[in-house]
């Protein structure tokens, strides 16, 4: 990233490779849309350059890009007039990614992973973006927050809410 912030291109292209997947999953998770979150994989990036020089080397990367990546979907929501929703149960990770939301895995009911995916997809963007930055993309509590731009406390009584949520579905869609 310190070759990225002298504006180094070559640089700028791997860090690209490297995220690009994520940012674009982050962004499908929130918009719902291919075309919308291709638009948001491209702004995130054109923004991160431009705003290479206030990255804080101190920091991870991924966090400071994801954080960007939610802004960048967020305007695009925002720009909307209408919020249609699309096909519920298609995200931007194959549900075989998926391998289980409960850290604690207990496994006294075993879902299908494609089962556990739709019920991702039900869940609303306020919800659904902390449980797949937290168990998707491996980030940390605090990171999250940051990304998501909400107090921790906060993304604690969000995860919460999603996972009961979640829970909820799931159970639900078990005991069909």
């Amino acid at each position: 990233m310190s070759r990225v912030r002298e504006g180094d291109l070559a640089a700028f292209e791997r860090l690209i490779e490297r995220f690009k997947v994520g940012v674009f999953s982050l962004c499908y998770q929130i918009l719902r849309s291919r075309e919308d979150a291709e638009e948001a994989s491209q702004d995130t990036f054109v923004k991160a350059f431009r705003a290479r020089e206030t990255y804080d080397e101190e920091r991870k990367v991924s966090p400071w890009l994801l954080r960007i990546a939610s802004n960048a979907a967020r305007d695009i929501l925002r720009k909307r007039q209408t919020r249609t929703l699309v096909n519920s149960d298609i995200l931007a990770v194959e549900p075989d990614q998926v391998s289980n939301l409960n850290p604690d895995g207990d496994g006294v009911h075993r879902l299908d992973n494609e089962e556990v995916h739709r019920a991702l997809g039900d869940l609303s963007e306020q919800y659904r973006t902390p449980i797949v930055l937290k168990y998707l993309h491996g980030l940390t509590n605090q990171e999250i927050a940051d990304t998501i731009g909400v107090s921790l406390s906060s993304l604690k009584v969000r995860l919460s809410r999603a996972r009961e949520l979640l829970h909820a579905r799931l159970w639900k869609r078990w005991e069909e």
